[in-house]
C-alpha cells in the first residue's frame, strides 16, 4: 500500500493530455479513481482490516455532512452533468483523504517526503523544460 501511494504522488505530475482545454484536471481525476479502485482491490484481496477511528474524526464526518448534502441538493435540483462530476469528484477525494489518513496513522509522515521531492523536482524540470522551449526566440536568452 505504501509503495503504491509512493508512486502515485510520484507519477502524479506526469500526467497531462492535450485533447482538452484543461490539459490537467480531468486526466488527474480520472488517475485518482483508477488510484483508488486499485487500492480498494488490493484492501479486499488482501482482506486488510480499516481502521474506523477515521471516520470519526471531526473533520471527516463534517466532509461527508457536505458531501451528502450535496447529494440531496442534486436529487432535489436534478442531476446535471456538472453537478454529478462535481459529486463523483467530492466523494473521490473523501476516499483520498481517508486512504491517506489510514497511511499516516500507520507509517507516519516520513514515508511521504522522498516521493513529495521527487513530485518537487519532476514538476520543476517540466517547468524549465516548458520555459526553454517556449522561450528559446527571445533575444538575449541565449
Amino acid at each position: 500500500m505504501k509503495k503504491l501511494f509512493q508512486i502515485f504522488i510520484i507519477i502524479l505530475p506526469l500526467i497531462i493530455t492535450n485533447l482538452t482545454q484543461d490539459t490537467t484536471h480531468i486526466i488527474r481525476v480520472l488517475y485518482l479513481s483508477i488510484f483508488l479502485t486499485i487500492i480498494l482491490l488490493v484492501f479486499i484481496l488482501l482482506k486488510q482490516v480499516f481502521n474506523f477511528s477515521l471516520l470519526k474524526n471531526s473533520f471527516s464526518i463534517l466532509y461527508f455532512l457536505i458531501v451528502i448534502s450535496y447529494l440531496i441538493s442534486l436529487l432535489i435540483n436534478g442531476f446535471t452533468a456538472e453537478a454529478t462530476i462535481v459529486l463523483l469528484k467530492m466523494y473521490l477525494f473523501y476516499l483520498f483523504y481517508l486512504f491517506s489518513s489510514f497511511l499516516f496513522k500507520n507509517f507516519g509522515f516520513e514515508f511521504i517526503l522522498k516521493p513529495i521531492l521527487y513530485f518537487s523536482i519532476t514538476v520543476s524540470l517540466i517547468y524549465f523544460i516548458q520555459f526553454f522551449d517556449f522561450y528559446q526566440n527571445i533575444s538575449g536568452l541565449f
